[in-house]
């Protein structure tokens, strides 16, 4: 994961998400190992990549993980696909 300041440009992706021990984003196999930016709302959280079975997972506990939790528990989480 990197977190970066300045905001990215891409195509807005559907996704499920799951709150466990992480929050796990599955994504659309079109998206499989793939770099996905996360936003909670316009702001920019991190980016990631995508697993080879289309899946995000996110630590809670990390700060990253933390807003993007709030994001998740408010419906402000986006993903877009570079």
């Amino acid at each position: 994961m990197r977190e970066l300041k300045e905001k990215r440009s891409g195509r807005r992706i559907e996704f499920a998400v799951e709150v466990r021990n992480n929050i796990i984003f599955s994504l659309d196999e079109a998206y499989a190992d793939k770099e996905i930016d996360l936003y909670s709302g316009e702001e920019y959280l991190v980016t990631t990549r995508s697993s080879k079975k289309s899946v995000v997972k996110i630590n809670p506990e990390s700060l990253v993980g933390q807003k993007v939790c709030d994001a998740v528990k408010k419906g402000l989480i986006g993903l877009l696909v570079r």
